[in-house]
């Protein structure tokens, strides 16, 4: 036989081999899963009943199974005073939800070799020792009840890297410990705009939202377009003295890597497929990414890069919360093997906020509307 007929038929062999072997489409598994779709009424009552249950006053959810949205719509209202209702199109501050995105930009440049994750947050940001004692006294000065974010932050140490920011072991001693700090982590646009030499708004549309056409997202309230505007959410608050929902401010307008990009959830489905497919990074980043990270002592801790990890039985749970206070609050998980995703976006904070105390930060099945998901979804029956 010819060395390139052996070639080929090799090349077949393994084809043929991948196919048998691959655990994220088995038959049986389609079968279990298209027969679960069918029962998709059965699912949003039970969520509906869980949107009411917390007070929550308008939802939208999408579920994709093997890169095809399956199930999508909304629950409730977008805007009670208006009684306009939420659908899959109405957008959302997706609070962070945001971190997902931008450390996917993130590990683009950590696999393209412009970043390494062990590079030191001073050796890319010129004055950075300058800058944060500034922002340090600013805080402590005006708004002290937000010390508690950069009070363990050793600016002036210099081992603080990239990967301690990007799975928040950056305080005390870094790498040492696990404590969830949005406001550190959003430092981390910083470190894109210095060496992409743009904003970090143009930033997150020239490699996520244009780049796969999300084009009812924006990076910022206050770029957004009158278009996406007109479909946002109003937030509210619940007052449950007097078991009645209040207009409540809405957040900070501006983006930075943690928070404050607007979406809906068919839009935050195109971020899934292209991450699925590996458009925006590769699948060893991706995998990387998705792997929970270990501290100093070699002990897992619940993130990977950008990303909460977990395990369940024997499953790999990928997921983030988005909470902002008084306002805001979503859900993204994903069960990778089973080729399974799960969006809600809410314009009330209690998608997160009663979860928060029960441990949400290292176990997303404190939450009943993810445990509904995996439950009828992602579990056997």
């Amino acid at each position: 036989m010819k060395p390139q007929t052996k070639c080929f038929v090799l090349v077949l062999w393994i084809l043929f081999f991948h196919q048998c072997k691959t655990p994220f489409y088995k038959s049986a598994e389609s079968e279990r899963i298209s027969k679960t779709i069918n029962t998709k009424d059965s699912f949003l009552s039970k969520l509906d009943s869980l949107r009411n249950f917390y007070h929550i006053p308008g939802l939208s959810y999408a579920v994709s199974y093997k890169d095809s949205t399956v199930v999508s719509g909304g629950l409730g209202f977008a805007d009670l005073q208006s009684q306009r209702k939420a659908t899959d199109s109405t957008t959302y501050r997706i609070a962070s939800l945001t971190k997902p995105i931008s450390s996917t930009i993130l590990m683009k440049y950590v696999q393209q070799n412009l970043i390494s994750l062990q590079d030191t947050l001073k050796l890319h940001i010129p004055g950075y020792e300058q800058y944060f004692s500034e922002v340090h006294d600013y805080v402590i000065n005006n708004q002290p009840e937000l010390s508690h974010l950069i009070e363990d932050y050793n600016f002036h140490s210099n081992g603080i890297t990239v990967w301690h920011h990007l799975t928040h072991t950056s305080e005390n001693k870094p790498g040492e410990e696990f404590r969830y700090n949005g406001f550190l982590f959003g430092i981390l646009s910083r470190l894109l705009e210095v060496n992409l030499h743009k904003s970090f708004e143009v930033i997150l549309h020239d490699e996520v939202i244009d780049k796969v056409h999300m084009n009812y997202s924006s990076a910022s309230q206050s770029e957004a377009s009158q278009g996406i505007i007109q479909l946002l959410a109003t937030p509210y608050l619940y007052n449950s003295d007097q078991e009645i929902f209040q207009q409540s401010a809405y957040p900070e307008p501006s983006v930075n890597a943690a928070a404050g990009i607007v979406s809906n959830v068919l839009d935050l489905m195109k971020f899934d497929r292209a991450l699925n497919r590996n458009i925006l990074v590769d699948s060893m980043t991706l995998h990387q990414s998705w792997t929970q990270q270990t501290n100093n002592n070699e002990e897992k801790i619940p993130y990977g890069l950008g990303w909460f990890v977990q395990e369940f039985e024997g499953e790999i749970l990928v997921w983030h919360y988005g909470w902002h206070p008084d306002a805001y609050s979503a859900l993204y998980l994903k069960v990778p093997s089973k080729a399974l995703t799960f969006i809600l976006l809410s314009n009330g904070e209690n998608l997160s906020a009663p979860f928060m105390s029960q441990g949400y930060e290292s176990n997303v099945l404190v939450s009943p509307f993810a445990k509904l998901f995996i439950d009828h979804f992602a579990t056997d029956p």
